[in-house]
């Protein structure tokens, strides 16, 4: 069968490589093998050292207060009403079941809650992972 002026059973190209480039055959050189093997060293180099810096600036632990904190359902923040960009946000999910009830009870429309936080920072000096609180009632 025919269409045009080829035969739809052989395919453009069929048997020959597409690229003007033959193999030859030849292994790679002595010098080739210890730069590739180095290249790979050097990642490696590099990724422990960003993963070792990025453990190292999650980990600084941390400590906020005595201030006051205010909690909605999804977040708490601690710091004076007077100044907003002073707030710390306060991660609570560490934290016991019990103590986050009595977080979520710090509206800050009753009485205030006066609180320390200790924990580690998460990257920002205003956010922190708590691990303990400290209530001053």
């Amino acid at each position: 069968m025919r269409l045009g002026n080829r035969s739809t059973r052989v395919r453009a190209g069929a048997g020959r490589q597409l690229t003007g480039r033959q193999p030859t055959g030849r292994q790679p050189t002595g010098r080739a093998v210890r730069l590739a093997a180095g290249l790979g060293a050097g990642v490696v180099f590099v990724a422990v050292v960003l993963v070792a810096g990025a453990e190292g600036q999650r980990a600084a632990p941390a400590m906020v207060g005595p201030d006051r904190i205010v909690c909605n359902a999804s977040f708490c923040e601690m710091g004076s009403g007077a100044r907003p960009k002073e707030r710390v946000r306060v991660i609570v999910s560490n934290l016991p079941q019990n103590e986050i009830r009595r977080l979520r009870k710090c509206t800050g429309v009753a009485r205030p809650c006066i609180v320390i936080i200790k924990g580690t920072e998460q990257g920002d000096p205003m956010k922190i992972m708590a691990s303990t609180i400290d209530w001053q009632d």
